[in-house]
């Protein structure tokens, strides 16, 4: 065999063991964290699918509203709101970043 063939042997090998590996870590799906999200305070249902989270500062004031939906199994779209309900920004994030800010949320 080849030194090319082995390194590219070698290359799909350990590829598939890290694509197995990363599956491992991906348990949580968008309606996993829906749930979580459901106990903190000020959660919503929003018609056509997603949930609503209050937006608060250091003070714990709340000063607007995030609305979070599901793209796909992987992303989300998050859209922000002011107090006044004014939009504010949206972009699209990945689900592990949701995932991040739950779990930060809920230990305030």
């Amino acid at each position: 065999m080849k030194k090319s063939q082995l390194r590219k042997l070698i290359k799909e090998e350990i590829s598939k063991v890290l694509k197995e590996q990363q599956l491992e870590f991906q348990f949580e799906t968008f309606e996993d964290l829906q749930e979580k999200a459901n106990e903190i305070d000020g959660y919503a249902d929003l018609s056509g699918g997603g949930f609503s989270l209050p937006i608060q500062n250091i003070m714990l004031d709340i000063i607007g509203t995030y609305e979070i939906r599901k793209i796909d199994d992987e992303s989300v779209n998050v859209v922000r709101f002011d107090k006044k309900g004014n939009k504010k920004g949206e972009k699209d994030n990945p689900l592990e970043v949701i995932k991040d800010y739950i779990d930060n949320y809920k230990t305030w």
